[in-house]
């Protein structure tokens, strides 16, 4: 029993020591990956690595022989309410606090000579505790994958398109659109 509670001391002092951690999560309904009816069609153009992997694992691109391309091009986080982070700091990390994590994904897809952009707005939640450490098979960008295919499935969507007079001539989807729409 002695020998439990001084590994329990340690394994807490230890935790402390490296701070918090935080983790992206799905709200609740959308744990699982929805079913995608109708997909984009074309090629994924690798932008980066989490970008890349990010929209190959929410399914919303359907790999065709059309020439269109499509990237995903932006992640931005919005700040939110820090209040709940307070329980967390007085316990030392022990009691875990879970926050809202509103974020904006950018997929362009680019298709002779057109740009069409849609921003997704996705709902994702932010565990911060000393616990967050132990998880070490957790990927963030599978919540951000699975929130993306929910916007999409959902039709939650802002979307514009760039003229042709404003992409360079050939389309490349390698290089970034001036697109002032």
């Amino acid at each position: 029993m002695l020998l439990a509670r001084r590994l329990l001391l340690i394994a807490v002092c230890a935790l402390s020591v490296t701070g918090c951690a935080s983790h992206l999560y799905n709200v609740a309904g959308q744990k699982s990956a929805p079913v995608i009816s109708r997909p984009y069609e074309g090629a994924i153009v690798p932008t980066d690595r989490k970008k890349t992997s990010i929209l190959m694992a929410s399914g919303i691109v359907a790999k065709s022989g059309s020439h269109r391309a499509i990237r995903l091009t932006a992640l931005e986080t919005y700040p939110s309410c820090g209040m709940p982070l307070l329980i967390t700091c007085v316990s030392f990390g022990l009691i875990p606090s879970v926050i809202p994590e509103p974020m904006d994904v950018t997929v362009e897809v680019v298709d002779h000579h057109k740009i069409s952009t849609t921003i997704y707005s996705l709902r994702l939640l932010s565990r911060y505790s000393l616990w967050e450490n132990l998880s070490f098979f957790h990927k963030d960008e599978l919540a951000i994958s699975r929130a993306l295919a929910w916007a999409y499935a959902n039709g939650k969507a802002k979307s514009r398109s760039c003229p042709e007079r404003q992409l360079s001539y050939p389309p490349s989807p390698f290089v970034e659109p001036l697109c002032f729409c």
